[in-house]
């Protein structure tokens, strides 16, 4: 009986919360130099480092400053500023879904690679990317998924949802649409 007494007189007596109230939001925006205020995605890689991509190039974010990156002259330069997805493959490089296929960007050499992806003779728009647990990238576009041939250095159609002149609009693939099942034995659209 003591026992009960306790208890009841600890649950009236003590405040108990549910959650600590000293929760802070702060936010971050292109006066604090991310590159747009529109943001798309988010990656953090295994550095620990935050990318953020954006509908105006996407931004490396330290903890304390952004780098952003943009177009820019000459050939070591993103196509699109229209980021849609980001990955990190295994040797640390990020890889990007965009307006204008996929670009590679090598952190340690600051060097970017495009990848210009055509699915019913169209240019793509990549808006999904993956870097599986197997080492593959995959890039997903409206009407096609796209696997990285490493041997040749280019991306070839996978899977195709579609024929060219025959694009059903009930049957697209569509942002946020594509992942991998945590098994890694396969993928959800």
């Amino acid at each position: 009986m003591y026992k009960w007494v306790l208890i009841l007189l600890l649950l009236f007596c003590l405040k108990i919360h549910g959650q600590d109230k000293s929760f802070i939001f702060s936010n971050l925006t292109e006066e604090d130099g991310l590159s747009y205020n529109v943001v798309n995605c988010f990656l953090k890689d295994s550095r620990g480092i935050l990318w953020v991509g954006t509908y105006n190039g996407f931004s490396r974010y330290d903890g304390s400053n952004f780098y952003n990156y943009k177009i820019r002259k000459g050939s070591n330069s993103l196509t699109s500023e229209v980021i849609h997805s980001l990955c990190e493959d295994r040797n640390g490089n990020i890889w990007g879904g965009t307006d204008n296929g996929v670009f590679c960007y090598f952190l340690k050499e600051d060097r970017f690679v495009n990848y210009e992806i055509r699915s019913l003779n169209k240019a793509s728009n990549i808006t999904e990317i993956i870097c599986d647990t197997r080492g593959d990238i995959w890039a997903m576009g409206a009407w096609s998924l796209f696997k990285f041939s490493r041997k040749e250095n280019t991306f070839y159609e996978s899977v195709k949802l579609a024929e060219a002149g025959n694009e059903p609009n009930y049957f697209r693939m569509v942002k946020n649409g594509f992942l991998e099942d945590p098994s890694g034995s396969g993928f959800w659209m």
